[in-house]
């Protein structure tokens, strides 16, 4: 009996290794607190060169005092971006409308911001950056971004020669000038089964002239800003592309008019 005295000491060491696994379940928790970091959304503004077309667009269409009441908006959100009160813009406004709205160019740049527009219940138009949580620092450097052009622009006309992303500036610009002529024209008929546009800008229609009377006003700036944002998303389309070359061999101040042309020509590219 005493010769098998040592087997119950080594069945006793046995399971001592077995204790030591409870502390490799310690870092269990670190997993749960990544996850939660990745379900906080994040803004996505429009690449840089839009951003700057679209700024370029207001600081060359806007008043002084429209001016004023957009950088305004825009540097309360870069001075609290976690309160979700500057991020939130209502078109029942009037300042707020009469800056952004019409023909400034303000709808425009909210969304190459990253801005979108909702139809809230209360409030009618609104343009929201971002839900309560959202990360915003994305869109604030945009804002830092445009805010330096408008600033930079507002004795200039908004022509931005000289600067270094001149040409990339001017070709987003085209692109932005694209998306409000296609937006009005798909919202008056669909383009003919051979569309021919005028070699002269002048005598091709604009987005005003070609709104039809039943057509709100309020969904033809909707169809603009959604025309918008899919050429933001789809920088390749061949119409585009071939829109951007139309308009690109106009003077800045025939852009509009031409772009309805350009939309016209590109419909047979797609």
């Amino acid at each position: 009996a005493p010769a098998h005295a040592p087997a119950p000491a080594a069945a006793a060491a046995a399971p001592a290794p077995a204790a030591a696994a409870p502390a490799a379940a310690a870092p269990a928790p670190a997993p749960g607190a990544s996850a939660l970091e990745v379900q906080i959304p994040s803004v996505k503004p429009a690449p840089d060169d839009l951003v700057l077309a679209a700024a370029t667009r207001v600081a060359s269409c806007a008043s002084a005092e429209q001016l004023q009441v957009i950088r305004r908006v825009l540097h309360n959100v870069v001075k609290n971006p976690s309160d979700a009160k500057f991020r939130r813009l209502k078109m029942s406004n009037a300042k707020i409308a009469g800056a952004i709205g019409g023909g400034t160019f303000g709808k425009e740049l909210l969304v190459a911001l990253g801005f979108v527009a909702k139809n809230d219940a209360k409030d009618g138009l609104v343009f929201v950056l971002g839900s309560g949580g959202a990360d915003v620092s994305p869109a604030v450097r945009s804002i830092l971004l445009a805010l330096q052009r408008l600033d930079a622009l507002p004795e200039e006309g908004g022509s931005g020669a000289g600067t270094p992303d001149v040409h990339a500036v001017n070709a987003a610009t085209a692109r932005l000038d694209i998306a409000s002529a296609g937006a009005a024209a798909t919202a008056v008929t669909a383009p003919s089964t051979n569309p021919t546009p005028s070699s002269t800008p002048t005598s091709t229609p604009t987005a005003s002239t070609s709104t039809p009377a039943h057509l709100p006003k309020d969904s033809l700036q909707q169809l603009v800003l959604q025309e918008f944002t899919r050429i933001v998303q789809n920088e390749g389309v061949a119409a585009n592309e071939a829109a951007v070359i139309a308009v690109n061999n106009v003077r800045a101040k025939m852009a509009r008019e031409a772009a309805a042309a350009a939309v016209a020509a590109a419909a047979n590219v797609q």
